[in-house]
């Protein structure tokens, strides 16, 4: 019984993850420029009632009570300084469900699992190769985003995504967040690699790798490389060191992939030089400069306890027709203020601390110790450059996975 309740709720966060923005159809007032998913809401109510049957309400409540208490208060706050929002009050909820689900699967994963670690990886790398399949069959079918927009319309799914051409949109319909959350599988292939030898999961990275080069994204490309830079580049150095039979395999098969690879993507490589080269007159950087610029000086008229959670669309809606600014770091401040922000991040500093210590304790758990460490390095990276042209921390199909791995390698490490 408990194994097939367990597999309902895993397989709710694979078809919420795979399908990404395609069931985009129920429209919630004040999100009319990004509807809802239906997987979603299912996903919510799955886990939030796998919550209840497992009676772990209180665990889930004290795990993240002070995301709890914050959250609340500057939604109250903003009630009192700008009146009561329903809309404010959603995106409240939403990000308090967010928690507490991904902490729901965080528990359920162990209980199905246990400190396999290898089996989650399997898990979550089965999902992500199942969404690389579907981007590549939209890049190929629909070259220019336009068409797919059009198309996704015919189904009442309204998508108001910039115009790309020849880049690869995925499953969520933007290049610039499917290449910061494609990362996420690189490191876990990596590590199960590590663990296991097997060629299959190096191919897996190179076909990521690839695909991430094809979504021409800036700022998603140099998260790539830094991802590679903490993960490949050491493992060269150690080949090097240690040069057999295997060695020199994997280094002239990486040559050969590499040397076959180019001429496919080299018209991609051009256009990603050009974009850089050309940011001056880049219209996508100069509007993320502006509403830059423009969130600076909001988060200057709000200081202290900023405007508010859930309040901060009231206030750029004149400015952009959006519910959020690109930076997330600037979205943040903007919504708590100086004060309760820096408590949120000196919080998570915390957590994610402590974390560290106690993986670098136990050495049966050395090569998940090491992919935290790797998956930390990833996530301080997103924070601090990719989610500044992108709202990449409030995005909803990266913070679920990265809260959920998150909280299981907690739970392994303290069971």
């Amino acid at each position: 019984m408990f194994k097939v309740k367990y597999n309902i709720c895993l397989i709710f966060l694979y078809i919420y993850l795979v399908l990404g923005n395609f069931p985009r159809i129920i429209s919630i007032p004040g999100f009319e420029n990004s509807d809802i998913a239906i997987s979603e809401i299912l996903f919510y109510i799955i886990s939030i009632g796998y919550i209840a049957v497992s009676k772990i309400v209180f665990k889930a409540i004290k795990k993240n009570v002070v995301v709890v208490y914050i959250l609340l208060f500057s939604f109250l706050f903003g009630v009192v300084k700008n009146g009561y929002s329903f809309v404010a009050f959603l995106y409240t909820m939403r990000i308090l469900i967010t928690f507490f689900s991904a902490y729901a699967i965080g528990e359920l994963l162990f209980k199905q699992y246990g400190k396999d670690f290898k089996s989650v990886f399997i898990y979550f790398n089965n999902i992500y190769l199942s969404v690389l399949f579907i981007s590549g069959i939209i890049f190929i079918a629909f070259p220019s985003s336009v068409d797919l927009w059009a198309f996704m319309n015919n189904f009442g799914v309204t998508i108001n995504g910039d115009p790309h051409v020849d880049r690869l949109v995925s499953v969520y319909f933007d290049p610039n967040f499917y290449a910061a959350i494609a990362c996420i599988p690189i490191l876990i292939n990596f590590f199960l690699y590590k663990e296991t030898k097997k060629i299959r999961y190096l191919v897996y990275m190179a076909l990521l790798a690839s695909s991430i080069i094809l979504t021409v994204s800036r700022s998603g490309l140099l998260t790539l490389a830094f991802v590679l830079c903490i993960t490949y580049l050491w493992e060269l150095i150690k080949l090097f060191t240690k040069m057999n039979t295997r060695s020199v395999l994997i280094l002239v098969s990486t040559i050969f992939i590499t040397l076959l690879m180019i001429p496919i993507f080299l018209n991609n490589l051009q256009r990603f030089i050009l974009r850089f080269q050309g940011m001056s007159n880049d219209g996508s950087a100069l509007e993320r400069l502006d509403t830059f610029n423009y969130g600076i000086q909001l988060f200057k008229d709000n200081y202290l306890l900023g405007v508010g959670n859930g309040y901060i669309a009231l206030y750029i809606k004149d400015y952009i027709a959006r519910t959020s600014l690109d930076s997330s770091l600037l979205n943040l401040f903007i919504s708590l203020g100086f004060i309760l922000g820096m408590i949120v991040l000196g919080y998570f500093a915390y957590k994610t601390i402590s974390l560290w210590i106690a993986l670098s304790e136990k050495k049966e758990l050395i090569i998940l110790s090491k992919f935290y460490k790797s998956f930390v390095l990833y996530i301080i990276f997103c924070f601090i450059f990719t989610s500044q042209f992108n709202n990449l921390l409030y995005y909803q199909f990266w913070l679920i996975p990265v809260l959920i791995i998150f909280n299981y390698i907690s739970i392994a490490a303290k069971k």
